[in-house]
């Protein structure tokens, strides 16, 4: 391990390597919360747990094939991988907004900016490294030591332009499931695409439809002569 730390354990999920470094601490939400999207609740518990848990430490090659050291994993990306493992094993069934009986979860980047668990689900995921996560009025989150509210993190670039696409896609009129088909008008997407593109510091034409696809190819948005 890195820094001759002999203290690592085995993630009680993963089996994966991690170093301590603290305590714990407690993840405190504000009281009325039901549901918390993927991507906070994953920052969170990574933020409050005791340990440097969600990476793993690799050996580094040389050109030549040859061990070179060390290099970390990113964070972020391991620990939503570790995530749709404690999914697994736990029992969470993250689920879109507007299709909340639809068991479709496989983790990728559109899924974690926008489908949420139950609070119970988090309360679990928690556990699971040993985070505490209490409900509390909302006047008792701020500047309390040794806590890390879910709802404290910056949106990622994605989470803004997925959160954005549907809000449009609802400003408009469209039902996200049932959009439909360019006809003698123009389609949903055409509309949707020129009021988003009017923020260019959120999206280009290339970004726009990159997210729109993946929004497609998630069951997010769907046409409306295939809904059943």
């Amino acid at each position: 391990m890195a820094n001759g730390d002999d203290s690592a354990r085995s993630d009680g999920i993963a089996g994966n390597p991690v170093v301590r470094r603290e305590k714990a601490g407690k993840i405190v939400v504000p009281r009325g919360t039901t549901h918390v999207c993927v991507n906070d609740a994953v920052r969170a518990v990574a933020n409050a747990t005791g340990f440097d848990c969600i990476y793993s430490i690799y050996g580094k090659l040389s050109p030549a094939g040859e061990p070179e050291g060390e290099i970390l994993m990113d964070a972020m990306p391991h620990a939503l991988t570790q995530f749709l493992n404690a999914c697994r094993v736990l029992g969470i069934n993250p689920h879109s907004p507007y299709t909340p009986f639809t068991d479709d979860y496989t983790g990728t980047p559109t899924q974690n900016a926008l489908y949420v668990i139950t609070l119970d689900e988090y309360v679990r995921y928690g556990m699971a490294y040993g985070v505490l996560v209490e409900v509390v009025p909302a006047t008792a989150i701020a500047g309390t030591p040794n806590e890390a509210p879910h709802n404290t993190h910056h949106e990622s670039k994605l989470e803004k332009q997925v959160r954005r696409i549907l809000a449009v896609v609802r400003e408009l009129g469209y039902d996200p499931l049932a959009l439909p088909k360019p006809g003698r008008t123009r389609g949903a997407r055409a509309a949707v695409r020129e009021v988003c593109l009017t923020d260019k510091g959120l999206f280009t034409t290339s970004s726009f439809n990159h997210v729109w696809q993946g929004l497609r190819d998630d069951g997010i948005l769907g046409d409306a002569d295939k809904r059943v």
